[in-house]
């Protein structure tokens, strides 16, 4: 089958000594070879799932493409169907497994690590179980990330007929570079490395987004102070604190403008507000707009109203333009701070109360006159500061710990391309990566 070409460039060579030379995929370290997938791996497809397996009496959990994700198994839903007992054995699963999507995303390929014992195959998922011992799964696996994410190496591999799909005969054919075997091991340690550390960061996001909606159901029940509490009629709330309506703290802006070609204030669309998060953390321009805007100010609160479940609000903290399908709030009095009513507005209770007013079938809002009756705890000033900023803080964490994540993700594309084309080469004795000058000479 043929292949695209990594690059049109000149083969390099570089000041260490290490010299390229042209392949099929593009230029390679001398070192290296080429073969195919078919060569290196025995490639088998899972069971076709059918309505007879569906009510079968030996129902064995099986994975779907869907549990098959770049460079890792997702096994949060995992369905079963019947497996005989021939047919377990067939397509029983093997730690180091290399598992390719047929469908789906065609060519999306993880490791299994035994995370399910017993767990099998359907028919939409090519096993590669490698066929010699001098291969290290892992490598194949992020190569195959590298061509179709990045280079579209096996462009036009899939048959189109009605849906895309990735034959095992296709897959076969597959070239890919072949490093020695110590590098191979080296090239998918440091980028398992970079990989586990991104998805470390995002899992400390997604625990610090849970704490943040823990604390605020708390923080707005009970307080910060440990006072005692009293029934109202929204519930316990520490004695000191008052009830009151949305509109009581503040007040819908209405002021409208139309955006100048050439002006300076920044814009700002529901795609800029991030869903539960009450720092704005990105902007268009006035300039890019053409109909009529609302107007906001320096600690203003811009609440979303398209399809409140999304739960956008920000405290905005300059002046500009925004879309009508934000609401802009300001507070009442000096006696009101903005930054706790934006964090009321993210609370579960004031959610459920948005939704429930909702009107529109496909794109259903809330108003003004729906919210601004929406029942609110009131603490005192002081108190309104301290819980904002404690909330503020753990946003705060959330935008350091989401950063890095990202900073990772970009480091770990980086490093996939230039490791996978030999441009960054790895230490296999020391374990650490040799890094090659820029400057390429012509051969």
């Amino acid at each position: 089958m043929a292949v695209k070409p990594l690059s049109n460039a000149p083969m390099p060579a570089v000041s260490n000594q290490t010299r390229f030379k042209e392949t099929e995929i593009g230029p390679l370290p001398e070192g290296w070879s080429v073969s195919s997938l078919g060569k290196l791996f025995d490639i088998q497809q899972g069971k076709a799932m059918s309505e007879e397996s569906r009510k079968g009496p030996i129902q064995i959990p099986f994975l779907r493409t869907s549990n098959v994700l770049w460079g890792k198994i997702d096994l949060l839903t995992v369905d079963t169907m019947h497996f005989a007992e021939e047919e377990a054995k067939k397509y029983a699963l093997r730690a180091e497994d290399l598992l390719v999507c047929e469908g789906g995303e065609v060519g999306r390929a993880a490791i299994w690590n035994n995370d399910l014992l017993g767990c099998l195959y359907q028919n939409h998922i090519h096993r590669l179980r490698r066929a010699t011992d001098d291969i290290e799964p892992r490598f194949f696996m992020y190569w195959l990330q590298e061509a179709i994410l990045h280079r579209n190496i096996y462009e036009g591999a899939a048959n189109k007929t009605t849906i895309p799909n990735l034959s095992s005969a296709r897959l076969k054919e597959f070239v890919v570079p072949l490093p020695p075997l110590p590098e191979q091991r080296a090239i998918a340690a440091v980028l398992s490395k970079i990989q586990s550390a991104s998805e470390t960061q995002g899992k400390i996001v997604s625990t610090l987004k849970e704490l943040k909606s823990a604390t605020m159901e708390k923080i707005f029940r009970e307080g910060l102070r440990g006072q005692k509490l009293k029934e109202t009629e929204i519930g316990p709330l520490p004695e000191g604190w008052d009830t009151t309506q949305l509109s009581k703290l503040c007040e819908l802006r209405r002021e409208l403008t139309q955006p100048s070609p050439n002006g300076n204030r920044c814009y700002v669309g529901l795609e800029h507000i991030d869903s539960g998060i009450s720092e704005l953390r990105r902007w268009g321009s006035e300039r890019e707009l053409l109909s009529t805007k609302a107007r906001f100010y320096p600690g203003d609160i811009l609440y979303g109203k398209l399809r409140p479940y999304l739960d956008k609000s920000v405290l905005i903290q300059t002046d500009g333009v925004c879309s009508t399908d934000i609401l802009v709030l300001q507070p009442m009095t000096d006696k009101i701070d903005a930054g706790y009513i934006s964090f009321l507005l993210h609370s579960n209770r004031f959610r459920e109360h948005a939704v429930t007013t909702t009107k529109g079938l496909h794109h259903p809002r809330t108003s003004w006159e729906d919210i601004k009756r929406f029942e609110c705890p009131l603490p005192p000033l002081a108190e309104q500061r301290a819980i904002a900023a404690t909330l503020s803080k753990i946003d705060h964490s959330i935008e350091t710990h989401r950063k890095t994540a990202e900073i990772l993700q970009a480091g770990f594309s980086s490093m996939l391309d230039m490791l996978m084309t030999g441009k960054i080469r790895v230490d296999s004795e020391l374990g650490k990566l040799n890094i090659m000058k820029n400057k390429m000479e012509r051969e």
